[in-house]
């Protein structure tokens, strides 16, 4: 057996940030709010308006639970806030409205996610109520299209999806659980 050993010369002027102080923890593209809604957000039939709600990228909307861990749940999380949390695309529904709620969540977090089977629950609790789902089926997909049709024909549910892959880095299919809405305020225009 041979063992090479390689040895580099380095000139302190070659190596960034010599002598400055960088702080990482500083860089985010957008700092996590609160929600804004009008203070009309129930309708007179005990519905929530989804007309009053008004979002914008890395609002906290609530938190998830399922498998005994809970996330806080972001409304278009940037990268940097999207970790260790889920994340509500604009591209589906809001949780409780109909069609189909899509909820990411990052791939170092989604062990829980990945035991969840047909029957269990998932727990939404948002600003603007609490939400029971029940799994209705666990798929592998291999494009964003089909995740966001994963829930069609269910009414109103949710769509929670992480990377399918087992080693490090991104692979080319996703972990889609689908749930229907078992209770909880609905949201309508």
């Amino acid at each position: 057996m041979i063992i090479f050993f390689v040895c580099f010369s380095l000139v302190k002027s070659d190596i960034p940030f010599t002598g400055e102080v960088v702080n990482v923890a500083e860089y985010q593209s957008g700092e996590i709010t609160s929600p804004q809604y009008d203070e009309n957000i129930m309708s007179d039939d005990g519905t929530v308006l989804k007309s009053a709600i008004v979002q914008s990228e890395n609002t906290q909307l609530g938190t998830v639970t399922f498998g005994g861990d809970t996330f806080d749940l972001i409304y278009e999380a940037d990268s940097v806030n999207a970790v260790g949390r889920t994340n509500l695309s604009s591209n589906g529904a809001y949780v409780g409205e109909i069609g189909t709620a899509v909820i990411s969540i990052n791939k170092s977090n989604n062990a829980k996610l990945n035991m969840l089977a047909k029957g269990d629950d998932i727990e939404i609790e948002c600003f603007y109520g609490s939400y029971t789902y029940e799994v209705t089926d666990v798929v592998t997909v291999d494009t964003f299209s089909q995740i966001f049709s994963a829930g069609d024909g269910i009414g109103r549910a949710v769509a929670i999806y992480t990377d399918d892959g087992l080693t490090p880095g991104l692979s080319e299919n996703y972990r889609v659980v689908i749930a229907k809405m078992t209770s909880g305020t609905e949201v309508n225009e």
